[in-house]
């Protein structure tokens, strides 16, 4: 019999690896961002901003008219029979893209009752704007006319009179050389300048029947017109093209236009020299303006007398309204100051369906930009079919087509060629700037409605200081109430939340400083309850992360790993409520006017400002708090206390499993001797 081997009982250890080690692929799915780098990219978006305010000066939010004063007019509409709806709401519609442009302020134009608007405009230049808007009723397209081929008395403005030439001095007038119109103009100099018996310094005129051609402010372009209003005059110029060019001199050429009593070779020489003559009354049927009336054939002694006399510098408020669209008309040029006598109305601006300003290209199939700049004109059919008729009586006249809006003639280009399918361009030297407003003021310039001002009144600064302070103390109350609550509710925590209320301020002030230049934005005593609800949006995000990594804690997790499960369970919370919050404001700036949509601009800013300051600055901090001991232990007042929250093992230590079996067997224990 043997034996049985004996047991071996040799102790065998096993070596214990680590499964991690060696593998990078885990480690790298593991690895979170630093909480450093959003707190950092913060940080350069806040001097970012804070730099930009500091340094363009614009330190402080541009205040609408309730919190700084400003101007409210009421315009009436004339006549005793109140105007359509339709036409109604064109006029508000026009107006509100002329006093808010395309940006945000808080300008605000109203109807009140069915005939009358009321507008209101912040700031202390708001007056000219009010005036502008008033004035501004009808937009017509008329001919230029040569005064002094209607046999006019020289104007009576007073300027030194220069030495008569001799007899022998030839008279500077044109010669034409073809039927065609072409026309070659003598340069003329200073002897041929002081041929005029009309003082120059008033009397210029757009073109005259000598032929002499000023400097023009916009050079010739080769397309439907090319705009010839005048500028600073200069040396006189010819233009090498075969229409002939009538331009606009300003006060300082002494190219006036030669009247028939002191210069009889003008008068018969001006059918020849391209300028354009009045309409005559020899026409087989009579003329009719776009309205349906029939155009005057001669000036009326009024306006006759008021080109005589008027001082473009210091137009009468009411020249647009003096004259009907079949009558003849006295303008002034908005930039030069230069008089024109204009013809009936050819095109009423209503007539006009829409007007842009372009770069102008070349170069035929491989386009480019040349760096200037057009406007591109759109008419409908009845103003398509009237533009054609006055463009080709025009071309090869010289005559030139001017844009008068109640009175100022914004630009007054020459015909190149026939224009018959009711889209033209006016050319020059135009800025993108000077196009865009030439545009602007065909696109917003006819009103449907002729308005009689109303009342003017002006909102003080001190009342308007006073609802500002109202509305500050009414915000400051909110913060200091919201502040007790963080502070009593989440102790330690509230410092975070005080901390993320302050950086969303400094954003938002920021920004409110930035945007009343950059696009006219106005902050409004409803902007600032916008702001003020805004804290309660901001407040309501930290309550949800906060709640969240309570939650997380309660449950046994250690606080650094709360923090990550508790945010990714808040943040579609919070994601969701500020996407609601700022649908309702997209809405309400949409559907809104006035003040309301200023509250709506705010409430929506704030509400993304607050998605930014949760996901930059709140989860970062507190995921650096959490490796603090204060915090990570439980601390009472860090809001984060065990026997507050209901938890028997503080935060800060890890349950390990023979502690859980040591409070499993210490339960069972419990149960038996009960």
């Amino acid at each position: 019999m043997t034996d049985a081997p004996a047991p071996d009982t040799t102790r065998h250890t096993k070596r214990r690896t680590n499964p991690l080690a060696g593998s990078k692929a885990p480690r790298s799915r593991n690895r979170k961002t630093s909480p450093w780098t959003p707190l950092t990219a913060l940080a350069a978006v806040i001097m970012a901003l804070v730099g930009t305010m500091i340094g363009t000066g614009h330190r402080t939010p541009q205040l609408g008219i309730d919190l700084a004063g400003g101007t409210t007019m009421v315009m009436t509409a004339q006549g005793n029979k109140a105007p359509s709806t339709g036409d109604m709401d064109t006029v508000l519609q026009i107006m509100r893209n002329r006093v808010n442009g395309q940006g945000v302020s808080e300008a605000e134009v109203t109807k009140q009752g069915n005939n009358a608007i009321e507008v209101d405009l912040p700031g202390k230049n708001s007056s000219e704007l009010l005036a502008q808007l008033g004035q501004t009723a009808k937009l017509y397209f008329r001919v230029v006319v040569d005064p002094t081929t209607l046999q006019l008395p020289a104007r009576t403005t007073p300027a030194p009179q220069p030495q008569t030439p001799a007899p022998s001095t030839p008279s500077p007038t044109g010669t034409a050389t073809s039927p065609s119109g072409s026309a070659s103009s003598t340069p003329s100099s200073t002897s041929s300048s002081k041929a005029s018996s009309s003082p120059s310094s008033k009397a210029s005129t757009p073109a005259t029947p000598s032929g002499t051609a000023t400097s023009t402010q916009h050079r010739v372009a080769d397309s439907g017109l090319k705009d010839a209003t005048g500028s600073g005059g200069s040396t006189a110029t010819t233009t090498p093209s075969s229409t002939a060019t009538a331009t606009a001199s300003s006060k300082s050429t002494a190219s006036a236009p030669s009247t028939p009593s002191s210069n009889p070779s003008s008068g018969a020489s001006a059918p020849s020299s391209g300028a354009t003559p009045a309409p005559s009354a020899s026409a087989s049927a009579p003329a009719k303006a776009p309205d349906g009336t029939v155009k005057e054939t001669q000036p009326s002694d009024q306006s006759v007398e008021l080109y005589e006399t008027i001082d473009c510098n210091h137009p009468p408020t009411n020249l647009g309204s003096m004259f009907a669209a079949n009558q003849f008309a006295v303008g002034c040029d908005y930039t030069t100051k230069v008089p024109y006598l204009l013809a009936p109305a050819d095109v009423d601006g209503k007539d006009l369906s829409s007007a842009s300003a372009n770069p102008v290209t070349a170069g035929g199939q491989n386009q480019f930009l040349t760096g200037e700049w057009q406007v591109d004109l759109s008419f409908n059919s009845k103003g398509a079919k009237d533009f054609a008729n006055v463009s080709s009586q025009l071309v090869g006249t010289g005559g030139q087509f001017a844009v008068d809006l109640d009175g100022l003639v914004y630009s007054a280009p020459t015909v190149q060629q026939p224009i018959t399918d009711g889209n033209a361009q006016i050319t020059g030297n135009f800025t993108q700037k000077t196009a865009q407003n030439l545009a602007d003021v065909l696109k917003y310039g006819a009103l449907p409605i002729t308005f009689n001002e109303g009342n003017v009144s002006q909102i003080s600064a001190s009342l308007a200081g006073n609802q500002l302070s109202a509305g500050l103390i009414a915000g400051g109350i909110g913060m200091v109430l919201v502040i007790i609550y963080l502070i009593a509710y989440y102790r330690g925590l509230s410092i975070v939340a005080i901390a993320s209320l302050a950086i969303s301020g400094i954003l938002t002030y920021s920004l409110a400083s930035l945007l009343g230049p950059a696009m006219g934005f106005r902050l409004s005593l409803a902007g600032v309850a916008g702001l003020v609800v805004a804290i309660g949006i901001t407040a309501d995000s930290f309550v949800i992360f906060f709640e969240r990594l309570r939650d997380e804690v309660r449950e046994g997790r250690t606080l650094r790993t709360a923090v990550d499960h508790g945010w990714v369970r808040a943040r579609r919370t919070i994601i969701s409520s500020d996407f609601v919050s700022f649908l309702a404001a997209f809405v309400l700036y949409e559907v809104s006017i006035g003040t309301v949509k200023g509250f709506a601009f705010t409430l929506g800013l704030t509400t993304l400002l607050d998605i930014v300051v949760v996901f930059m600055f709140t989860k970062p901090i507190v995921t650096l708090l959490a490796r603090r001991r204060f915090f990570n232990d439980g601390h009472p007042w860090s809001g984060l206390d065990p026997n507050r929250l209901g938890v028997k093992k503080s935060p800060g230590i890890r349950q390990t499993i023979v502690d859980r079996r040591a409070a499993a067997r210490q339960g069972s224990a419990e149960g038996m001797e009960a």
